[in-house]
């Protein structure tokens, strides 16, 4: 159990006491359908309203939540005598890198500086000389390797198979913003063969990052401009309350990167009920006017779009709910003049990109920024990152 909570939303970690993520009815089982035979008594409802309620801390070391319940849902025991005290991660989260198998091969990493950690073919044993690291074992699926603090450099990825047929593994970059894929390598193997292949790692440096994580107020800080609308800090989360002209925010800095990708979080897009209504990442905007590019969400006709001033690049029909949170990944390159975007709508980001284009008219990234208009809802950005 963790005392003070973990951070799923967003994939970021935080570990700091008082994280209130988890919502009134985080342990309906039967009623989401996962569970759906269980007993009705065998469902507790916990009220997340008050300040001593349900809250994620409380939940998660809370006497009877580890004693009592945890055993009579999951094994039908009475209680246990005992509970688990929290335990700090056993890994920094602000860098890691994660090398992950769902496939029939063992895994050895050999990173920059010739330290090892995984399964040897050689020996047939499992090596750990990388610190700061773990290895989950041998013939499982999924394999997992964590590295903290991963210096960047040529890195050697081993794969030895116990079984036949395809095989793939991704390795990817955590820090405070998120999760960044790095790379995907696939292959054939049998059981016994032995495959080798090399990564140049760099770690992804971040450009601009804010997770809000501040105090309530009406000021959102140095980083940001309130170019129109009144924009606030609301449970760790920028906000603000659409009242029927377009609300919008920016970057204070302009920024002259041409390679990027921005990763934001946010909630009330699919809130609308007119054709003016709509919600806007934008980017690549600037002084006298310029407004760059946007990626717009229309609620009355869910519509998707990737847009530049008045004109229409890449458009999808796609229905967004009202009070969902969902994850936008625009990759940029302003050289070829590519951009991809990418919707997470609660399952990750899929493969492929699902609005696409090629405009060379504003290579950097200028300022970044969000644009609400509607009347009478309440819209919210969890996060946003640019690296």
């Amino acid at each position: 159990m963790w005392a003070y909570g973990k951070v799923m939303k967003g994939g970021i970690g935080k570990t700091t006491e008082g994280d209130d993520l988890i919502p009134a009815y985080s342990t309906t089982l039967r009623r989401n359908g996962l569970l759906a035979d269980m007993p009705e008594g065998n469902e507790r409802p916990l009220d997340a309203k008050p300040d001593d309620g349900a809250r994620h801390k409380g939940i998660m070391y809370y006497d009877d939540t580890q004693m009592l319940w945890v055993p009579h849902f999951l094994a039908d025991y009475e209680a246990l005598p005992f509970k688990t005290e929290y335990s700090a991660p056993v890994l920094p989260l602000d860098h890691l890198v994660s090398v992950v198998s769902a496939c029939p091969i063992n895994l050895l990493v050999t990173d920059s500086q010739g330290q090892r950690l995984g399964y040897d073919p050689a020996t047939g044993q499992v090596v750990r000389e990388i610190p700061n690291a773990v290895y989950t074992a041998p013939g499982q699926e999924p394999q997992i390797i964590l590295i903290a603090d991963a210096p960047e450099g040529a890195y050697q990825i081993t794969v030895t198979g116990y079984g036949e047929g395809v095989y793939g593994f991704w390795v990817a970059h955590t820090d405070v913003a998120g999760v960044v894929p790095v790379a995907l390598f696939t292959g054939q193997t049998v059981t016994g063969q032995v495959s080798v292949h090399t990564l140049d790692y760099t770690p992804p440096s971040l450009v601009f990052h804010d997770d809000f994580e501040r105090p309530d107020s009406t000021d959102l800080g140095p980083d940001w401009v309130e170019v129109k609308g009144d924009w606030d800090i609301r449970d760790g989360q920028m906000h603000v309350r659409t009242r029927g002209g377009p609300e919008e925010v920016a970057t204070s800095r302009t920024f002259t990167e041409t390679h990027f990708t921005i990763e934001t979080q946010a909630k009330g897009l699919g809130q609308g009920t007119k054709p003016p209504d709509r919600y806007e990442l934008f980017f690549g905007a600037g002084g006298g006017g310029q407004k760059g590019y946007s990626v717009m969400y229309e609620p009355k006709d869910r519509r998707l779009s990737l847009v530049r001033g008045n004109r229409s690049l890449d458009a999808v029909s796609i229905g967004l709910t009202p009070d969902g949170w969902y994850g936008l990944r625009v990759v940029r390159d302003g050289e070829t003049g590519l951009i991809q975007v990418y919707l997470d709508r609660g399952a990750g980001y899929g493969a492929e990109p699902i609005l696409e284009a090629t405009d060379t008219t504003y290579p950097a990234l200028g300022q970044v920024g969000w644009l609400a208009r509607s009347r009478g809802y309440d819209f919210y950005v969890d996060w946003i990152a640019v690296r």
